[in-house]
């Protein structure tokens, strides 16, 4: 079963080896993170999932690469984008739109590492109505994380990893 997880952590200013995989964390109610979207790319052979924000009653917010690298630069022929809020659990979520485009930053490629330029909206079919379990994100006007602050990720996945 997918959910939400949280997963808190440390900033800190060190060169790690990346993973492709996040685990960890602990399970966590929508009413604390009532902005989560679940993202889910079905093509005519592979099914890829994201994790997204809320930032309207019509545009959610995710990684450029969810979308650019699956669909080949927009070519979306063949290719469905459903969205997932407002339950926890996704086999549970009732509240579903389908995606009409996307846009992502001009400065997007996969092959570079700049992940300030790694970020997409999404537009909705139709908008989705506001409520304690379905909310938009605040976005903050500048992001500034100092080494050893305390910082959260929440999104859709495991608590452990499954192969």
């Amino acid at each position: 079963m997918i959910q939400i997880f949280l997963l808190s952590f440390a900033v800190t200013v060190a060169v790690a080896k990346m993973s492709p995989f996040i685990v960890g964390g602990n399970e966590v109610s929508i009413k604390n993170w009532p902005f989560i979207a679940f993202v889910q790319i079905t093509g005519p052979i592979k099914v890829a999932a994201c994790g997204g924000s809320l930032i309207s009653s019509q545009t959610v917010l995710t990684a450029a690469h969810c979308l650019d690298d699956f669909t080949k630069k927009k070519k979306v022929i063949g290719v469905t984008f459903r969205i997932y809020m407002g339950h926890a659990s996704l086999e549970k979520s009732k509240l579903t739109r389908s995606v009409v485009d996307y846009e992502s930053h001009k400065d997007y490629s996969p092959d570079d590492v700049n992940v300030i330029c790694d970020i997409a909206v999404m537009f909705l079919s139709r908008p989705v109505k506001f409520g304690s379990k379905v909310q938009k994100v605040i976005l903050q006007p500048k992001f500034s994380a100092k080494v050893d602050k305390k910082l959260a990720v929440a999104g859709w996945g495991n608590v452990s990893r499954i192969d």
